[in-house]
């Protein structure tokens, strides 16, 4: 799918800006190899954590296998070679990433289902991705998550929240949904679906009913004789059996009723599996990592899952022929289990350590993507690679919850601010050896709690005009902004009493404003300012000012303005020059009518000067004074992972966006870019230039000066058509038509760009083909 909305000659900024919803979306996997290329303006990429796989499926030959996780889809071929792994995301097709079951069928079919109802079908013949949204859209439907599939002939069973529905593989549409079960609640959740004898079995919370397969709309019964929590069903040896956490059950030969198989342990069941010859039955353990496996059901084994480690639980098996069995884990990925009993695992995608982030920054010094994850760590993306350096808490780092990560390159030190443990200082985090420094109260920090020494919680950090490193901290003694010149000792500044400091910012001026952020205790008091002769004043919140005391994020832009974003929207206050000399200044504000009322997290400025701000409902691109919208991108309109946007790093650059979600990262191309000092890198693209009269191209102008005026001539000299990149920075797009809207003929065009930030023209050739 690709949408595109393209620009006119003589195009005004606002105009001109449309462009940038230009996205596309592919429906083929992706190979982490192209991770390393370049984004062209308008294409996204998701970046997710797949290392939790909550459920597998080997594929219609047993060549390979399958794993859904909370960011994606995973295919491993079964020899374990990690350079043959695939990964599928949104950016590739895929309706959602939070993937909770998957499901293969003879035909080379796989099927995904999703936490919010989504049910995507692979084709591994044609590498496309059929998205059906029948339960997706189901206004009736509280809870659509997909819970378990199972193929059956022409019949894919989907196990839901509501009860089931049924695809049918041969008319490609839903037959049947069904959503209560003889006497059983409506919309009672269902766990598994199975055909046995020619009935469909399906496994509730507390029940197990059924229906002859040939009319499931018919009067469902339910079958006595189980108890506990029941999870799964599997036929063996011709016999029905039922499990749940008080044991395995066996249905009787009359098909009425189940009976306690009283041979087995006591062990609390997960779930159970049939071995690929048949001839053996699993039972797996509740606590992930114990396995009983019997021939018989008389005689028991006890076998060791392929993983030890209490935080890593195996949540899901499957089996190929030849025996290999397949197993999705909570933290390392997929793991492959030979007959000789040898283990391959930590098969999962390259990716940021974990979905749910709290902080991004970007520096375009290292060229790097640097991420915090709350209690889960920190990661590094090099764009350049397209590689991950994922770094989890309890190793390099100390275990504790990372709130915020700045690089700071006068020091090349990695800043990392945490929920009460401090501050950490890292050196050499790219080579994976890191040299690290944890500041406490030894290092003269002061503490956030009066009861608790070693309880210290940090804010944003950033640098000074200086290239001082300032960082904010919630100090009870009212020390909210300390300062370090040599990375290793701090200054800390008076600013009021005990406050939730967040982000701060410096403005023209070396006054220092403080955002004070949500939080239960202690108080947020809005926004404080810092002079440099010490001076400490105030922009309180629940004002006419600052309509809300909370602050969750400060910016200061190129006309040494405020902003500050809040739970209902963003303020501006363009009269900071007063606090310079007077500290109880008359401030005033305007707000952003754009995002009246929309609850802001963050805001960042990109090459050009735009505003972006982060909301709960997606991201608002407005123009550098905030009057004009330039984009809004949601789940809905883009490849946007969530709608929930906790902090945006900008590589002005480049004109690209990372922006962190509770569900992962995503990236996007634009045509923000920072203006070049020079023309000497002038370029356009793509050459030649093909037009029809039914498709309009995007010509891209890069390598500009900032605020280009770019003219297009014909070889004798004629003006065809004037781009104005007044507002403008690196690159600037053209439709390919004349003042007029017209298409131009074939031929040779010469390209001319200038800017008032240089007396130097920039020139450049193209050839435009035109055909009728």
């Amino acid at each position: 799918m690709e949408l595109r909305i393209f620009t006119v000659t003589k195009i005004s900024l606002r105009n001109i800006l449309l462009g940038f919803l230009l996205f596309t979306v592919a429906t083929t996997l992706s190979a982490s190899s192209l991770l390393a290329q370049d984004l062209q303006p308008g294409e996204w990429r998701t970046y997710t954590s797949m290392r939790q796989v909550v459920d597998v499926a080997t594929n219609y030959d047993s060549s390979a296998a399958w794993g859904v996780t909370p960011g994606g889809a995973i295919r491993i071929t079964l020899d374990g070679h990690r350079e043959t792994m695939r990964a599928l995301r949104n950016t590739d097709g895929l309706s959602d990433n939070n993937l909770t079951a998957v499901a293969t069928d003879p035909d080379g079919n796989v099927y995904l289902g999703g936490a919010t109802g989504t049910f995507d079908i692979y084709s591994e013949t044609s590498g496309k991705i059929l998205k059906l949204r029948d339960i997706f859209i189901k206004d009736d439907f509280p809870s659509k998550r997909i819970n378990a599939i199972s193929v059956f002939g022409d019949r894919v069973y989907l196990a839901a929240s509501f009860g089931m529905s049924v695809y049918n593989r041969s008319t490609h549409q839903f037959a049947e949904t069904v959503t209560k079960f003889s006497s059983l609640p409506d919309q009672d959740s269902t766990k598994q679906i199975l055909e046995f004898g020619g009935n469909t079995y399906v496994v509730l919370a507390d029940s197990i009913a059924t229906i002859n397969s040939s009319n499931l709309s018919g009067n469902w019964r339910t079958i006595p004789g189980t108890s506990g929590l029941l999870n799964s069903i599997a036929v063996f040896r011709g016999t029905l059996y039922a499990s749940s956490n008080t044991g395995l059950f066996a249905l009787d030969g009359t098909g009425q009723q189940f009976q306690q198989v009283t041979s087995v342990p006591s062990f609390q069941i997960a779930r159970l599996g049939v071995g690929p010859a048949r001839d053996s039955l699993f039972m797996f353990g509740a606590d992930g990592n114990s396995l009983l496996v019997t021939r018989d059901v008389s005689a028991f084994l006890n076998q060791t899952i392929p993983t030890s480690n209490p935080a890593n639980p195996v949540l899901a098996s499957s089996f190929a022929r030849g025996g290999k069995k397949v197993f999705g884990s909570n933290v390392n990925g997929m793991l492959i289990e030979e007959n000789t009993g040898q283990t391959t695992d930590k098969l999962f995608p390259d990716g940021p350590i974990s979905n749910e982030t709290s902080d991004l920054y970007f520096s375009s010094f290292a060229n790097r993507l640097y991420t915090a994850h709350n209690t889960s760590g920190i990661s590094l993306f090099t764009p350049s690679s397209g590689g991950w350096l994922n770094y989890p808490p309890g190793g390099a780092l100390p275990n504790q919850y990372y709130k915020h990560i700045f690089f700071d390159s006068v020091r090349s030190t990695t800043w990392l601010s945490m929920q009460g443990g401090g501050l950490l200082s890292a050196q050499n985090l790219e080579t994976g050896s890191p040299t690290i420094k944890h500041f406490t109260v030894a290092d003269q920090f002061p503490q956030t709690l009066v009861n608790d020494p070693n309880w210290i919680t940090m804010g944003a950090g950033t640098l000074d005009r200086q290239g001082n490193f300032v960082v904010t901290n919630w100090a009870n003694n009212g020390l909210g902004l300390g300062s370090t010149s040599d990375g290793k000792t701090f200054t800390f500044h008076q600013i009021e009493g005990w406050r939730p400091y967040g982000s701060v910012v410096e403005d023209a001026d070396g006054n220092f404003w403080i955002a004070t952020e949500a939080s239960g205790s202690p108080a947020s008091g809005g926004v404080f300012f810092l002079r440099p002769d010490g001076v400490v004043g105030n922009i309180p919140g629940n004002s006419s000012v600052l309509p809300k005391a909370e602050v969750s994020a400060v910016l200061i832009d190129q006309d040494n303005a405020l902003w500050c974003g809040q739970s209902i929207g963003v303020r501006i206050i363009s009269n900071i020059y007063l606090a310079s000399s007077n500290s109880n200044p008359a401030f005033s504000s305007r707000s952003v009518p754009l995002v009246e009322q929309q609850i802001v997290h963050c805001i960042a400025t990109d090459g050009v000067n735009n505003k972006w701000i982060g909301t709960e409902n997606g991201v608002f691109v407005v123009s550098p004074d905030g009057s004009d919208s330039l984009a809004h991108f949601s789940t809905a309109n883009s490849p946007l992972v969530d709608n929930t946007v906790v902090s945006i790093a900008l590589d002005t650059k480049k004109g690209e966006a990372y922006i962190a979600t509770p569900k992962g990262i995503s990236r996007v191309s634009t045509v923000f870019r920072e203006g070049k000092s020079d023309y000497s890198g002038l370029h356009v693209y793509p050459n030649p230039v093909v037009q029809t009269p039914d498709v309009v191209p995007t010509v891209y102008v890069t390598g500009l000066v900032g605020a280009s005026t770019v003219k297009i001539y014909s070889l004798s000299g004629r003006l065809v058509a004037s781009i104005d990149g007044s507002q403008l920075g690196a690159t600037v797009t053209w439709n390919g038509r004349d003042e007029t809207g017209r298409q131009l003929p074939s031929g040779v065009y010469i390209l001319s760009a200038s800017s008032a930030q240089t007396t130097e023209v920039g020139q450049s050739k193209f050839v435009l083909v035109r055909k009728n």
